[in-house]
């Protein structure tokens, strides 16, 4: 690995028995990145509910005897299954990967973001530098999106903790042109929002198409633009790759996504 490279997620296993890249695979398989030169025996939709997720994945014999090894891991008591990075995933928490219809929850999709944001491809796009934000630090967005609590009260000085959080992730978005931020209407849809600094406007990709409500989104922003305005009275905001830090005032533009008909 040379120096500069990002180093591979940490993906460790919970319960004796487990490989480690084989429950890496596992997450790995969502993904747009095709197994080479692997000898394939099922369609993982075969085996998981979500056809609509698992279109371009192909499971090894390996893959499918480590999903039928987690079926029979019991949901209660709490068992945790594999950890990756900071996220860590409970063998209750995977039980959404194995029934239909099933909503997918934060965890899991945390997990999948981790290991989303190791493959270094992802990171740089045709619009800029890209930030993907996992499903947990969105929920402090939309929390500060509440006009009916003051700021001194979310962040009072006595927890610096609490400001220094906000400011590294203040900060990391400035870096990037773009962030995906993950968000869930009622936990039973997932849609994508991007923040594009470049076109400054609020990006929305949905599968569902335009007509879901979207105040979860506003909320969020407002949360950020809170947090913005925040730290730039603490510190200089300066060499950054933001055009303008009026981030609530950027426009809303739903992407047809063609086939959300």
């Amino acid at each position: 690995m040379k120096p500069t490279a990002r180093p591979r997620p940490r993906c460790s296993l919970q319960i004796p028995g487990f490989c480690p890249a084989r429950m890496e695979s596992l997450f790995v398989g969502l993904s747009h990145n095709k197994p080479k030169n692997s000898v394939a025996t099922a369609i993982v939709r075969e085996v998981l509910s979500h056809d609509w997720l698992l279109l371009d994945y192909i499971c090894t014999q390996g893959d499918l005897a480590l999903i039928d090894f987690i079926k029979e891991i019991p949901c209660e008591p709490r068992v945790e299954v594999v950890l990756i990075d900071d996220a860590f995933v409970e063998r209750k928490w995977m039980e959404c990967l194995f029934q239909p219809n099933a909503y997918l929850g934060d965890e899991v999709i945390d997990c999948y973001i981790n290991l989303i944001k190791a493959q270094k491809h992802l990171k740089c796009r045709s619009g800029g530098r890209v930030h993907i934000e996992n499903a947990f630090q969105f929920n402090f967005l939309k929390r500060d999106g509440d006009v009916e609590i003051k700021t001194e009260e979310l962040y009072p000085n006595k927890y610096m903790t609490q400001i220094c959080s906000a400011e590294r992730r203040v900060l990391l978005y400035l870096d990037h042109d773009m962030v995906f931020i993950p968000i869930n209407i009622r936990e039973t849809h997932w849609y994508l929002a991007v923040i594009h600094a470049r076109n400054m406007e609020i990006q929305v990709l949905d599968s569902l198409g335009t007509s879901q409500d979207r105040k979860d989104l506003t909320d969020s922003i407002k949360g950020l633009q809170r947090q913005i305005d925040m730290i730039s009275q603490r510190k200089e905001l300066k060499d950054h790759r933001w055009p303008d830090l009026q981030v609530a005032s950027w426009p809303l533009r739903e992407i047809d996504m063609g086939y959300a008909k």
